[in-house]
């Protein structure tokens, strides 16, 4: 079996999937691999904006700080 990765419109990835499943249910088997979610895009966004605002400092400045 081969592995194929598409990027899919949110707008059409429920339709695509139960197509998929529907028309080919032994030959295709879907594989999840959205590992970067929407709650972590605004962990990510939320940490970013603390960064720039001097909020928080990186692992890299925390590393120089207690020389590690």
């Amino acid at each position: 079996m081969k592995t194929l990765t598409l990027n899919i419109s949110d707008s059409i990835y429920d339709e695509l999937l139960t197509l998929l499943s529907t028309k080919y249910p032994d030959d295709i088997s879907v594989i999840d691999d959205d590992i970067f979610t929407d709650e972590d895009e605004k962990a990510y966004l939320e940490a970013l904006g603390e960064l720039e605002r001097g909020e928080a400092i990186s692992l890299e400045q925390l590393k120089k700080e207690i020389n590690v």
